[in-house]
């Protein structure tokens, strides 16, 4: 496998740590594409129970607790911690760094800068808060060989970054997105607000608690002068980094909780000035008041059924339709395909939306995928079968509206408000063309989904 076909967007930490999943699951003939998210969700466990007792000294008790429960109990960062992303172990570090912070302030600042360290070998973005924390512990009365020592640092670990940034740029061709030119003002316009908006809509529980972290925050103004001004300069630094990037990239996952991960932590982490007054009784409110402020979101993602988890599109998961109902179509025409003989079923890949179908998920049929641009309305000898699907507009996609800086995948093809041409007469041609269709409908009898077989 070549260097650019294997990728370089990201440090290669967490392939690092997955060699050792792959291989279990390899052994026992498991589904490899679940490696990653075992690994990245005992991640969460090797912070809690090991990590934390041994760097920290710190138990697992009711000063950590409301903490964890702001990350783990909301819907988004279960997504991303399940995932197979890079960030759950980058986060873990992140965690370590930020309650060492708050536990030692800056007494051990080498110790949080390695934490930072560690967590750039995954994402590159960790490494956003070492200069800062740098800054802030040179502006302390120490020794300055001691200041010396932790510039000395940071710079090595500024440029194990840098070095890979640079490398990843000039001979990868993968974009560097953190460049001076980058920023400015000139995407702050009506259009972008509108995004803003509605991705403000779709956090609001999240926003209810960063509401409590900042009163919290506000509270301890008076006896934590010091650290309070660090962290509000430390989220005003990677707010900036995040919000004022004019590439388009940025722009379309403006607050998106994946790519804001970092700024949100540092945000919950504020309530670390209450939790380590160790109050059992305040702790235990906390956790209770968060279950309750996240009951509705966990509610509506846990509140399906395999055979209609298509109803998590669009669920704050950014503008892209995860589920498409493959299992669902395929288990209604399963008798037909099999009196027809069908082993090769085609779907449309009319966008990146639809990728290939790994052949072991369906060990009856081989699952193609048409290339990107291509729609198959018509049955014919070489395709036997054919598959489109049309997700139906749920919860944020109901006010997306054409003229925001975003780039929903399909958007009036695979789904959307006009679908005249892509949906009505790609059925149309189906049933003319194949002898049998079966339709894949939702309660209210909306097709989400067409299957042809010749």
């Amino acid at each position: 496998m070549t260097p650019s076909s294997f990728g370089i967007k990201d440090p290669q930490g967490t392939n690092f740590i997955n060699i050792f999943s792959n291989l279990i699951f390899y052994l026992f003939d498991l589904n490899l594409l679940d490696t990653l998210r075992l690994t990245n969700l005992i991640s969460i466990l090797l912070w809690a129970v090991i990590l934390r007792p041994i760097f920290l000294h710190e138990r697992l008790d009711f000063k950590i607790l409301p903490f964890i429960i702001f990350y783990a109990w909301y819907p988004q960062f279960i997504y991303l911690q399940v995932g197979a992303s890079n960030e759950p172990w980058s986060i873990i570090f992140l965690f370590l760094a930020m309650e060492s912070f708050f536990k030692y302030r800056l007494d051990r600042i080498f110790l949080t800068i390695i934490f930072l360290c560690i967590g750039s070998c995954f994402k590159s973005q960790v490494s956003l808060f070492i200069p800062v924390l740098t800054f802030f512990y040179l502006l302390e009365k120490v020794n300055f060989s001691k200041k010396l020592s932790l510039i000395f640092l940071s710079s090595v670990a500024l440029f194990n970054t840098s070095s890979f940034s640079y490398i990843r740029e000039t001979v990868y061709n993968r974009w560097q997105p953190i460049k001076i030119k980058n920023y400015g003002f000139k995407h702050l316009d009506n259009n972008f607000f509108d995004l803003v908006i509605l991705r403000l809509s779709e956090i609001y529980s999240l926003l209810i608690i960063f509401l409590l972290c900042l009163i919290i925050l506000i509270k301890n103004f008076q006896t934590n002068k010091k650290i309070v001004l660090y962290l509000s300069a430390l989220s005003i630094f990677i707010f900036s980094i995040l919000f004022f990037n004019t590439l388009g990239q940025f722009i379309q996952h403006t607050l998106y909780s994946r790519y804001y991960i970092y700024l949100f932590i540092i945000i919950l982490s504020f309530v670390f000035l209450e939790t380590y007054k160790n109050q059992k009784l305040l702790n235990i409110l906390l956790i209770v008041f968060t279950i309750f402020v996240y009951s509705i979101d966990l509610y509506k993602f846990f509140n399906f059924n395999k055979e209609t988890v298509y109803k998590l599109n669009f669920s704050q998961f950014d503008v892209d339709p995860l589920y498409l109902g493959l299992n669902q179509i395929i288990n209604i025409s399963n008798v037909d395909l099999k009196d027809k003989k069908v082993q090769d079923i085609y779907i449309s890949r009319s966008t990146k939306i639809i990728y290939k179908i790994p052949n072991y998920l369906f060990k009856n049929y081989n699952i193609l995928a048409s290339p990107k641009g291509k729609i198959f309305c018509n049955c014919d000898n070489e395709k036997k079968a054919i598959i489109n699907f049309y997700p139906r507009l749920r919860n944020s996609l109901n006010k997306f509206k054409t003229n925001m800086p975003t780039s929903p995948e399909g958007y009036n093809e695979l789904y959307g408000t006009n679908l005249k041409d892509s949906k009505t007469k790609c059925i149309e041609k189906m049933k003319d063309t194949c002898s049998i269709v079966h339709l894949l409908k939702e309660e209210d009898s909306t097709i989400i989904g067409a299957l042809g077989i010749n």
